[in-house]
């Protein structure tokens, strides 16, 4: 069964009936039942815009209908992911939320995996890219010079 079920039965003319058939509506409408969702969003940095694919870690056991468990959406609120993510990678908190409002708050994984997309600006950004590139042309610069001193090129 369901546990302790309390029904009150009001201006009824024959409420031991009344509370029986509220209870047996109880019991064969509602168990115990694992409820979980998954939605897409955006990724900041995603390789070719890829979406992620987002569900809640482990399956909530609820007491709950099977209208719940087919109606549960997962509102994520403003989770903003930037690229690279792993499949399995921990990416936030959400909430569960049932057709009757009720809001459970669960821990949020990744389904799918996000790869970064090159960013040259930031790139550049970087000190040591910085010295890569002048190192780089440095090189090409002295083997180009060396290649004219000797006639070759």
């Amino acid at each position: 069964g369901i546990g302790d079920v309390v029904t009150v039965v009001l201006n009824s003319w024959d409420w031991a009936a009344d509370e029986s058939a509220l209870a047996n509506w109880a019991e064969m409408s509602f168990a115990e039942r694992e409820l979980s969702a998954s939605t897409e969003i955006s990724v900041t940095k995603a390789k070719d815009d890829q979406e992620l694919e987002v569900r809640t870690r482990e399956p909530v056991r609820a007491l709950a209908s099977a209208e719940d468990v087919a109606e549960a959406q997962l509102d994520v609120g403003g989770l903003a992911v930037t690229a690279p993510i792993e499949a399995g990678q921990g990416v936030g908190k959400g909430r569960l939320v049932l057709p009757d409002g009720t809001v459970i708050p669960v821990d949020l994984v990744a389904e799918n995996s996000v790869e970064r997309s090159f960013d040259l600006q930031e790139f550049l950004g970087n000190p040591v890219a910085i010295v890569l590139v002048l190192l780089a042309s440095g090189f090409y610069w002295y083997r180009r010079r060396s290649y004219e001193r000797f006639g070759v090129g």
